[in-house]
């Protein structure tokens, strides 16, 4: 799992808020793992602050974590492709 770009933060337009202040869980899901190449999986700890940048930092080979300053709101993890559906035979 690469970083797709290198970015300063991710800046979210403020229309695109969820509840008051915070961005919609679903859209802030989408738009961070548009930043890696390849399948992820994003998980949210916390509402995403419009009001701040998003940043990505890299955790260990196949972890990142979006940060707002020190506070982890989600990690990205690689998740594997497959190449069929699990319930059909090959």
């Amino acid at each position: 799992m690469t970083v797709a770009s290198v970015a300063k933060g991710i800046e979210v337009d403020p229309r695109l808020a969820g509840p008051a202040g915070v961005g919609n869980d679903d859209y802030m899901s989408e738009l961070i793992a548009k930043h890696f190449n390849g399948p992820v999986q994003v998980t949210l700890y916390r509402s995403v602050p419009l009001d701040r940048p998003l940043h990505l930092e890299w955790y260990e080979q196949h972890v990142a974590m979006a940060c707002d300053g020190a506070d982890v709101i989600a990690t990205i993890e690689s998740v594997p492709t497959r190449t069929t559906h699990p319930g059909l035979r090959a």
